[in-house]
């Protein structure tokens, strides 16, 4: 603690970064139990997906999220000729969804690069593939240039993880608020919402609720209740913070409405168990059935339905209509209306 104080002390909160992995089952529902198959004799959970997410201490700069799941490329993002970069997320693959040495290491490289020009500090968990990817960055020969990497402590009252303590719990409780209005919007239709859900619906939700929602004042109060900064110890244990709990009274009015049973314990419902912690074999197993199953063409518990790509002319339509409807507006975006326009024109010069 006294080391990581040390080193924050001498930076600017904008300079001291943490990153950590979330697991995430993006179609379990309330009151379902994880679905699991048998591949060659390795056990693996179905429609998992591995989460590295990484910010600041000040909360201005979250990092492009990269998600590990199972096929080289989601049918989800396939049928649609999407690739998933295109919203901002870079996607890789292994045998169990679960973070190896290798990504570990191009995503350390990656986070560096991104750093040019900066000394930043990074913290990182304990965890195997960590220690393993900085000791290969150690031995290439080819060590980082802007970033000091120092690995948190597994268990300490005094000094923990800011991601453990509220931000991914907030994170995950943006993603099912999201994922509960699917399934509200659905409960009355015909159609079957688990069929409806695919991964690049899932990928949508959780961008969002990153970049867009998880706002850098909760990521703030995380950092400064975790003992990171000498100036504000950790305060308590490591159960969260309430405080923090921003949007339990949401989740569990929606969940009322849905499921009242699962409202009754809606931390089991946003952080289920089966997504907390990784067991430190799980990146030698990983990396095993990587080797052994190849490339896969889908992910586990996606659907077949394939969803029809949109033509360069409904696009257009869509645009055109989104400019009449500014245009109506009594208090219309001038600045709106002309990124639409220019967008417009973006389309109609393409070949």
């Amino acid at each position: 603690m006294v080391l990581v104080q040390d080193l924050t002390s001498q930076l600017p909160e904008k300079d001291v970064f943490v990153a950590d992995e979330i697991g995430l089952f993006w179609k379990l529902g309330p009151s379902k139990k994880v679905k699991s198959e048998q591949i060659r004799g390795i056990r693996r959970e179905k429609a998992k997906v591995t989460i590295t997410a990484c910010c600041n201490a000040s909360g201005t700069e979250k990092l492009p999220l990269w998600v590990i799941g199972y096929s080289h490329l989601p049918r989800a993002f396939k049928n649609l000729g999407i690739r998933p970069e295109n919203i901002n997320v870079n996607w890789k693959f292994t045998g169990r969804a679960l973070m190896t040495t290798s990504i570990m290491e191009e995503w350390l490289r990656w986070f560096d690069a991104r750093m040019e020009g900066r000394k930043v500090l990074l913290l990182l968990d304990n965890f195997i593939a960590h220690g393993r990817a900085i000791e290969n960055i150690r031995l290439s020969g080819s060590d980082l240039k802007n970033t000091v990497i120092i690995m948190l402590p597994n268990s300490s009252v005094n000094l923990q993880n800011p991601f453990e303590i509220g931000i991914i719990y907030n994170l995950k409780s943006l993603y099912r608020i999201s994922w509960l209005k699917f399934l509200l919007r659905h409960k009355e239709s015909e159609l079957n919402p688990y069929y409806k859900m695919n991964l690049f619906i899932a990928m949508q939700w959780i961008n969002e609720a990153w970049h867009s929602n998880l706002s850098p004042t909760l990521i703030k109060d995380c950092f400064l209740n975790s003992g990171i900064f000498a100036s504000k110890r950790g305060e308590g244990s490591e159960k969260i913070n309430p405080k923090l709990l921003v949007y339990d009274d949401r989740i569990r009015e929606l969940l009322a409405k849905l499921d009242p049973q699962a409202a009754i314990n809606i931390q089991n419902f946003i952080n289920p168990i089966e997504e907390m912690g990784m067991d430190s074999s799980e990146d030698i197993i990983s990396q095993f059935a990587f080797e052994l199953f190849g490339d896969r063409n889908f992910e586990t518990d996606e659907e077949e339905e394939v969803t029809s790509k949109v033509s360069k002319e409904d696009a257009q339509q869509a645009i055109e209509l989104l400019l009449d409807y500014e245009l109506q507006q009594k208090n219309g975006n001038p600045d709106l209306y002309i990124y639409l326009q220019k967008y417009l024109y973006f389309l109609q010069v393409q070949d």
